[in-house]
């Protein structure tokens, strides 16, 4: 579920900035729907459920994390 919200973000992110050049208004946040429990909490609370399980995921979750704290997604 982190890895899909990843891959989705950045063409997301990418769509919404094309926008706001090309003169568009759009809100300021983008809401994300989750329906992973386990995922929610690893992307809004920075909580890693499982080292091992998770360790191949650090450099997607932080950008995840970072996307959140930045509030320009929010977990739903």
């Amino acid at each position: 579920e982190l890895v899909v919200v990843y891959d989705c973000l950045s063409h997301l992110l990418w769509l919404r900035n094309f926008l706001l050049a090309e003169g568009f208004e759009m809100a300021k946040t983008i809401d994300v729907l989750q329906d992973n429990q386990s995922a929610i909490r690893l992307e809004q609370n920075g909580i890693l459920s499982s080292t091992q399980r998770t360790k191949h995921l650090n450099s997607r979750y932080f950008y995840v994390n970072d996307r959140v704290d930045n509030k320009e997604i929010a977990i739903i």
